[in-house]
Formats: structure tokens, C-alpha cells, sequence
């Protein structure tokens, strides 16, 4: 989804996966990792930026990484790289929780003993409990 984003017209939420830049819920773009997502799918707290501002605007996990590195002058090591807790994944649209660990919307989207708080502006929790024993379960697509 990330390598798309190159042209403005190929936009797509990586949340909601929809193509719609409506006025009061633009598309925004992250300028390093350029993945795509609505404020009112990622973070509403995106609403209080100003569309006019020039200045850049860096998902959490790319924010992450920039200031990691600003505060060590360095790189991060692939291992130190926010990975998403319910897929391992590197890449996509990821917010950090309150609990330090790092989640995609759709893989919480995907899990239905688990939901974002609705009252969470910055969605930093999770309500509901995660069975981890689904983890040991095998793919009926896949076989892993």
C-alpha cells in the first residue's frame, strides 16, 4: 500500500482503505513513509493541525523513529524498529499505545475481543481483552 502513495491520486486510506479526501476529513500523507490515513481513522487529534501548514507532518511510528534518532545520532537497528504487536509487521499506519507497544488499526480492527476507546482522541488504548491463544492457532488459508 505504502509504494503507491507516490501520486496524489492513488491516496488510500491505510485504515479505512477509502479513496475519499472530503473537506472536513482530508487524506494526509506521511512525509517519510508516506502511508495514508484520515484523521478521523488514525488519530483525531490530527483535526487540530492546520491543513495550510507547510510543515510536515510524520505518522507516530515515523515520529518515533526521527526523534530516536535525533536523541542517540544514529540509526535505529531493525530490531529496535516499532513492530505492531498482533502482526509483527514493520510498516503501515501503527499508533503506540499507552503500554509502549505499537498496534496497526486494521489488526485491532480484526480482533473482536478488542476495540479502540471511542472517548480516546489519541487512541493510545485498547479496550476488551486479547486472547493470546489465538496466536497459537493456524491459518485455514495459509497452513501457518
Amino acid at each position: 500500500m505504502v509504494n503507491q502513495n507516490t501520486r496524489e491520486d492513488n491516496w488510500r486510506c491505510d485504515v479505512c482503505l477509502s479513496k475519499e479526501n472530503e473537506e472536513d476529513d482530508p487524506l494526509c500523507i506521511c512525509e517519510l513513509c508516506l502511508v495514508v490515513v484520515h484523521p478521523s481513522c488514525y488519530r483525531r487529534d490530527l483535526y487540530e493541525q492546520d491543513p495550510e501548514d507547510e510543515n510536515p507532518w510524520f505518522c507516530a511510528r515515523c515520529n518515533y523513529i526521527l526523534t530516536a534518532q535525533q536523541d542517540n545520532g544514529r540509526t535505529l537497528s531493525k530490531e529496535k524498529l516499532p513492530k505492531c504487536m498482533l502482526c509483527h509487521d514493520l510498516s503501515g499506519a501503527m499508533v503506540d499505545l499507552e503500554s509502549k507497544e505499537w498496534v496497526h488499526h486494521v489488526c485491532v480492527n480484526w480482533h473482536n475481543e478488542i476495540w479502540f476507546e471511542e472517548d480516546d482522541n489519541k487512541i493510545r488504548s485498547f479496550g476488551g481483552t486479547l486472547d493470546f491463544e489465538r496466536f497459537n492457532l493456524k491459518c485455514t488459508i495459509c497452513q501457518e
